[in-house]
């Protein structure tokens, strides 16, 4: 009987904080094409809170290769601060973990970054570290010297229109956080319907093979359908 009060009370405090808390809802649905994996899908659930300045969410995500079926991907829990100015513009720091086991390979990987967020107007800058972790049952190999980046221009400015159209340079995104001198070429664009609240997000990204990787993997573009839901 103890231990059922205990739950139940435990319950209620996390029902009574996720109230509190405002709340994305989103999902992901991509579809990629690369020179050794060839086509595949790549579908992704992800969830976000927000209380006061702090932040919370996690993603988790599925693959599907042709001829190799299904199988889990992914997976991303992450927490920030966001400061905002008196003019508007904002400062975001967040802290990630990333967990990606790869079964051809049998390699998982699990990458930890810090990286901090500067977010104007018409544009956003994002500058950070992390820390890359493969292994399988018999060796290891451990990175320590990566730096991210991500930079985004905006058409218009974000916070007095419903839709737009920016252009992103960058060496990581949720659930993908490979060599770091890999650079990823992304547009997208974005529309915000206000009552209920829904972003819908179209995305198209290629990736070339990088500095040291020409010979394993040319290219990759991929092309990403998002809704999120705020609420």
């Amino acid at each position: 009987m103890r231990k059922l009060i205990v739950i139940l009370i435990f319950t209620l405090i996390g029902c009574h904080t996720l109230l509190a808390f405002d709340q994305q809802l989103g999902g992901e649905l991509r579809v990629g094409n690369s020179w050794d994996n060839d086509t595949y899908l790549q579908e992704s659930v992800s969830w976000k809170g927000l209380l006061h300045n702090w932040s919370v969410g996690g993603i988790a995500g599925i693959r599907q290769h042709i001829g190799y079926g299904c199988s889990f991907y992914g997976l991303q829990a992450k927490g920030g601060y966001v400061h905002i100015f008196e003019d508007g513009h904002q400062l975001e720091g967040v802290l990630s973990y990333n967990y990606s086991p790869y079964r051809l390979s049998r390699l998982n990987e699990h990458v930890w970054a810090l990286y901090a967020s500067y977010k104007y107007p018409h544009i956003s800058v994002s500058l950070g570290y992390q820390i890359r972790h493969l292994h399988d049952a018999t060796t290891s190999h451990s990175e320590f010297s990566n730096c991210l980046y991500n930079i985004e221009a905006y058409v218009w400015d974000r916070s007095k229109v419903p839709y737009n159209l920016y252009f992103q340079v960058h060496n990581f995104e949720p659930l993908r956080i490979e060599r770091t001198t890999n650079v990823m070429f992304s547009i997208r664009a974005q529309y915000r319907q206000r009552e209920p609240t829904l972003d819908y997000n179209l995305r198209f990204t290629f990736e070339p093979a990088g500095v040291g990787n020409i010979m394993f993997n040319h290219y990759e573009w991929r092309t990403a359908v998002c809704i999120v839901w705020h609420y």
